[in-house]
């Protein structure tokens, strides 16, 4: 099996339980294509989460949205803004799946909380139509908490 990133026909990926390294290393990869911004839907974010996005390009800004139970304090928001700015985070309940969407336009369906990756199988799958992009973005701008 090759990377999504290093082939760009290869769409969709499976990691066994286990490829914790192999899953981190792609999905680090997909991180630095976002140019601009990246939007993480994931309900179980915490610091782990972070030291992924930190690998982000220096201008790509990261919102996330999260339950509001997340194990993310305002300290650790605090420490990663100031080292890799801009990140906000914002709650949501209505997703159960996670999505990573870069720069608005290409988003990737992802099975397992990023944290979490590799431990337990899991796939990734790229989402090629811009319109359920738009969709997923709109959604989150309807149902998100305050």
């Amino acid at each position: 099996f090759e990377y999504i990133s290093e082939h760009e026909e290869a769409s969709q990926k499976i990691f066994f339980d286990g490829q914790i390294y192999d899953a981190f290393s792609l999905i680090v990869s997909l991180i630095q294509k976002a140019e601009k911004e990246i939007t993480l839907i994931d309900g179980y974010v915490d610091v782990g989460t972070l030291n992924l996005l930190a690998k982000k390009k220096e201008d790509a800004n990261v919102i996330i949205y999260t339950h509001q139970s997340t194990r993310l304090s305002n300290i650790d928001v605090a420490n990663f803004n100031a080292q890799y700015p801009a990140l906000e985070v914002k709650y949501t309940s209505v997703f159960h799946d996670r999505f990573l969407i870069l720069d608005r336009k290409m988003a990737y369906h992802i099975g397992a909380s990023l944290k979490d990756a590799g431990k337990k199988t899991f796939g990734i799958t790229l989402i090629n139509d811009e319109s359920i992009v738009r969709d997923i973005l709109q959604r989150l701008e309807i149902e998100t908490e305050d």
